[in-house]
């Protein structure tokens, strides 16, 4: 279920600093978008999806929302 390539959207636009502790995460990528910034990962299970939260929370970000994408090698 958890498996696939995540965004999440947290609200704002996040310092250098948080970026670079997100980017010791080499899977992740910051991408901003406006009044937000976007966080890309692949997510290999649950586990990890809650891990990539609690990261957040851990950095005082807000999540707006978690969105799985859909897979590109199984479109029609």
């Amino acid at each position: 279920m958890a498996e696939g390539t995540y965004e999440f959207r947290v609200s704002g636009e996040i310092s250098e600093r948080i970026r670079d502790v997100v980017g010791e995460f080499s899977e992740m990528r910051i991408v901003a978008a406006g009044p937000a910034t976007l966080i890309y990962s692949s997510v290999p299970d649950a586990m990890h999806l809650h891990g990539i939260l609690k990261l957040c929370e851990d950095l005082g970000l807000h999540v707006v929302s978690v969105q799985r994408l859909p897979d590109p090698q199984r479109a029609p």
